[in-house]
């Protein structure tokens, strides 16, 4: 995650970067805050299935 915040600083025009988990998985949610991260509360994700497999 380090490394990949830093590949971020490292490009004009980058602000943040994002990722997502669903909000049932704890595990997950557990690991990105013991790392220091927000979860984010503004935002809505959208999703459209193309129906592959």
């Amino acid at each position: 995650m380090d490394e990949l915040r830093a590949v971020a600083t490292a490009r004009p025009g980058r602000s943040r970067i994002e990722w997502m988990t669903d909000r049932d998985n704890p595990n997950a949610r557990a690991f990105y805050k013991s790392l220091g991260f927000a979860e984010s509360v503004g935002q809505i994700v959208y999703r459209a299935d193309t129906g592959a497999v």
